[in-house]
């Protein structure tokens, strides 16, 4: 389980009056954890899009939290080693100025974005574009 996704399932279950001790973690890949989810081997869920529309869409699959809830708000950090950040500063830059590019980009062309991710990757334009949408 990604760290962003055990902080929204902690946070979920806390609303919920329970504690993470309370749950039998399992840690798979979206793959892994489709199979599982569909053959009953794993009761909940923490995913997201593309992978939660094709459960959705595929498998009846139902939200039962997400986090437009902004008590379950989380966030994505991109981390450099101190001693990269000190002998790179002018790469991180670039990097942390293209990132901040694409995201401005993505935001403004979610169809496009849509079309990309499924020829990278292979899954169906209408999984992503649910994954695009704007909320």
């Amino acid at each position: 389980m990604h760290i962003d996704h055990t902080y929204v399932t902690v946070k979920a279950l806390a609303q919920a009056g329970l504690k993470f001790d309370d749950i039998v973690p399992t840690y798979l890949s979206p793959a892994d954890a489709t199979a599982a989810f569909n053959g009953g081997n794993i009761d909940a869920w923490v995913v997201w899009d593309p992978y939660f529309a094709i459960a959705e869409e595929r498998y009846g699959a139902r939200a039962i939290a997400d986090t437009a809830d902004k008590r379950l708000a989380s966030s994505s950090y991109y981390i450099a080693s101190r001693s990269f950040a000190t002998q790179h500063p002018v790469v991180l830059a670039n990097v942390l100025d293209e990132i901040r590019k694409f995201t401005l980009w993505a935001g403004k062309n979610r169809e496009e974005l849509a079309s990309l991710a499924s020829d990278a990757t292979g899954i169906d334009v209408k999984s992503w574009s649910a994954g695009c949408a704007v909320n």
